[in-house]
């Protein structure tokens, strides 16, 4: 049993903050309803750089998501029916053990993954989820989990930059950002935090510093990692390989994603690398596990072991 020693953390917000922004023309989204581990992580060594006046390069996090919540994996399917009566229910369900069954499959072909889902039933009744929603588990039912969807309320600020010579508007430079209602986030870590509570600059946009987010470590327990011939969650981004160093082999039921951070040290400062990556909430059913928890410092490769969601969000509340 390869297991892992981690910090639960709890994290309250207060205000609204923009943890992850997509740009389209001068409109800046809140593209994330989760704080995803990148922007995290710099937070709280922030944090260790203002009291410490240096920083622990191997400390780790996990994405920070809203209380009860996670990433919907290939077994949680929206239901058919919705609740409110529309087309796109915030509804889903997920069999329990879900996880474990799928892991008794050899071969994780589209073929042999959907001959499962018909002979066992693993899917229930609805259709395919979208991988990475971020869903909420609301209860449980005849072996089943049951979730909705995070919404998360918003609110947009406008913007005007001004003309440094005739201060005046400039033209066409009216910017809107949107922020998001975070209020209460768990997340896991390595247990070594700089301290175990404390208050961080999180967020992106002019206005991040007038909001406070506090955090407190609230216990430590053990998870245990996905090995070879094993069923893996992937609760942050997963990297199969990095400039063509292989660090995981297996085969992947979820979608891709595009993984952006920036990473300074002594030598390289602000670089910013980008490539390809598995979204939040793939399986991965492992072939070799190689060496790939050595990337959890970038945020990538939180990959945990569990028979279904439902059991991963019991062990963090």
């Amino acid at each position: 049993m390869s297991e892992i020693r981690v910090a639960l953390l709890r994290l309250k917000v207060k205000g609204y903050i923009n943890a992850y922004s997509r740009k389209v023309m001068n409109y800046y989204f809140s593209s994330t309803d989760y704080v995803p581990a990148t922007t995290l992580r710099g937070a709280i060594l922030e944090l260790e750089y203002q009291t410490k006046g240096k920083v622990n390069d191997k400390f780790w996090v996990g994405p920070a998501l809203p209380l009860g919540s996670a990433f919907s994996h290939f077994f949680i399917p929206l239901n058919e029916k919705a609740r409110d009566g529309g087309k796109d229910s915030a509804e889903a369900q997920e069999m329990k053990g879900v996880l474990e069954e799928a892991g008794k499959v050899d071969k994780w072909d589209k073929e042999s993954v959907y001959k499962l889902v018909r002979e066992k039933g693993l899917l229930g009744h609805g259709r395919k989820p979208r991988i990475g929603a971020v869903i909420r588990k609301v209860g449980e039912r005849d072996g089943y989990n049951l979730y909705e969807r995070v919404r998360l309320n918003s609110v947009v600020q406008m913007q005007t930059a001004v003309d440094k010579l005739t201060g005046s508007n400039a033209r066409e430079m009216l910017f809107a950002y949107e922020y998001k209602e975070f209020r209460d986030l768990w997340t896991l870590s390595s247990p070594d935090l700089p301290q175990d509570r404390g208050v961080l600059r999180m967020g992106r946009g002019k206005s991040r510093s007038g909001f406070q987010v506090s955090f407190e470590k609230v216990r430590e327990l053990d998870l245990e990692l996905a090995k070879k011939g094993e069923v893996g969650y992937c609760l942050t981004p997963c990297a199969p390989s990095v400039m063509g160093v292989k660090l995981l082999d297996g085969d992947y039921l979820g979608d891709l994603s595009i993984y952006t951070g920036w990473f300074t040290n002594d030598h390289v400062t602000g670089t910013k690398p980008t490539f390809r990556v598995l979204r939040e909430g793939t399986l991965v059913k492992v072939r070799e596990a190689g060496n790939y928890q050595r990337l959890l410092g970038a945020g990538l490769n939180f990959l945990v072991k569990v028979n279904d969601l439902g059991e991963l969000l019991e062990k963090v509340m």
